[in-house]
C-alpha cells in the first residue's frame, strides 16, 4: 500500500515526523514500514530533508558516546595500573592541550615553536601552549618528561625526553615503540634523549620504553 504526501500549510508532513525519521536512521523500522517509507519519501521533499536531519543528529550523537566511552575506558585503565606506567588522557581543543588526568606531573607551559594553522582560514597563530609533563619511575632512576602540542587541525606533536636521574644524564639510544590502533611507530632517542611523534588527536597510544631490550618504562596517552 502506497502512503500519499500529504502537507500542511507549515510545510510539515502529516504521514511521518521526527520519531519515524528517527527510527528509520536507527534501523529500528520493520522490513515493511521501511518499505512503505521509502516509497512515500521519494516523492515527499519533507520527508527527505527530515532523514538528511535526523542523520547528522544520529552521527553525532554516535561520535559524543564514543568519545564518552573512551574517556570512561581511559579513567578505569589508570585506575588499575601500578606504579611503572605513566599514563595521560587530554583533550585538544582550539590551539590548547586540556589535561584531564594523568599519573605524572605538570610542568609549567611556555609557548611552543611551532604554529597552528587555522581550518577556517589559511593564518598561523605565532605560538601555541604545549602540555608538559614528568614522571619519576619509582621502581628505576628513569625520569621520562612528555610534551604534547596541537601542531595541526587533529593532529599532535608528542615529544618524550629520557633522563637518567643518577648520573642526570640525558639517555640516547633507547627504543620507543609507539603503538595505536592503526599505526605502529619505533624511534631512538637521540643525544639528547628524544623523540617525536606525530598523532592524530584522538585515540589511544602505548609507548614502550627499552635500552638493550630492558624494559625502562611504559607510557599511555588517551587523546578524547
Amino acid at each position: 500500500m502506497t502512503i500519499e504526501t500529504k502537507k500542511t500549510d507549515l510545510g510539515l508532513c502529516k504521514s511521518f515526523g521526527d520519531q519515524d525519521y528517527s527510527r528509520y536512521v536507527r534501523h529500528q523500522m520493520s522490513e515493511q514500514d521501511v518499505c512503505n517509507f521509502e516509497i512515500h519519501a521519494q516523492n515527499c521533499s519533507c520527508c527527505l530533508h527530515g532523514i538528511r536531519q535526523a542523520t547528522v543528529a544520529y552521527n553525532h550523537q554516535k561520535v559524543q558516546a564514543e568519545n564518552e566511552l573512551l574517556h570512561s575506558n581511559a579513567l578505569s585503565i589508570m585506575d588499575r595500573l601500578d606504579r611503572s606506567v605513566f599514563s595521560i588522557v587530554i583533550r585538544a581543543v582550539q590551539g590548547m592541550v586540556e589535561l584531564i588526568k594523568s599519573t605524572g606531573e605538570q610542568l609549567a607551559m611556555t609557548p611552543a615553536l611551532t604554529g597552528v594553522r587555522s581550518s577556517s582560514d589559511n593564518s598561523v597563530s605565532d605560538t601555541v601552549q604545549p602540555l608538559r609533563l614528568v614522571k619519576e619511575f619509582e621502581e628505576s632512576r628513569l625520569s621520562v618528561e612528555v610534551t604534547i602540542s596541537p601542531i595541526e587541525p587533529e593532529m599532535l606533536d608528542v615529544v618524550v625526553s629520557l633522563l637518567d636521574r643518577l648520573h642526570e644524564e640525558f639517555i640516547p639510544g633507547v627504543s620507543v615503540t609507539c603503538c595505536g590502533k592503526s599505526e605502529m611507530f619505533d624511534k631512538l632517542t637521540d643525544v639528547n634523549g628524544q623523540v617525536i611523534f606525530r598523532v592524530p588527536t584522538a585515540g589511544f597510544y602505548e609507548l614502550v620504553m627499552k635500552k638493550n631490550d630492558h624494559l625502562l618504562g611504559t607510557m599511555t596517552l588517551t587523546g578524547l
